[in-house]
């Protein structure tokens, strides 16, 4: 079990990420541009051993699924229908984020599998601003 959990609400400009610990205290919660720095900046200072990433399935989320795995991350897919039924007429950004950290800190993430060989190397390429 992991001490830290994190959700990102991936958009194309922008993601808004939140950190958690296992109590469920909110440690980091942030929006930052869909950039490889600006991940690597969220997460700086927090070892890819002690954190597991939760994600939306979204048109998006291939790229920073790559960069996140990349670096190390334990990095899983919810379900974006199951998720929305989740979090009700209520979506904010900040608060997908916060729910899907909470979800998957519960372990109550309603889990999207992909083929992931297939699925990384198909479309990373507009996922993630390059400088």
């Amino acid at each position: 079990m992991k001490n830290l959990y994190c959700g990102l609400d991936i958009h194309k400009d922008t993601i808004t990420g939140c950190i958690m610990d296992k109590e469920g205290n909110v440690l980091r919660h942030h929006r930052f541009p869909t950039r490889k720095e600006s991940i690597t900046t969220f997460l700086t200072n927090i070892p890819n051993a002690d954190m597991e990433i939760a994600l939306e399935a979204c048109g998006l989320w291939r790229g920073i699924y790559t960069i996140l795995h990349n670096l190390g991350y334990i990095t899983h897919l919810a379900n974006p229908r199951k998720i929305h039924n989740i979090a009700g007429k209520k979506k904010t950004d900040k608060g997908d984020a916060k729910i899907l950290a909470d979800l998957l800190r519960t372990a109550t993430s309603p889990q999207s599998t992909y083929p992931l060989k297939t699925s990384l190397n198909y479309g990373t390429s507009h996922a993630i601003k390059q400088p």
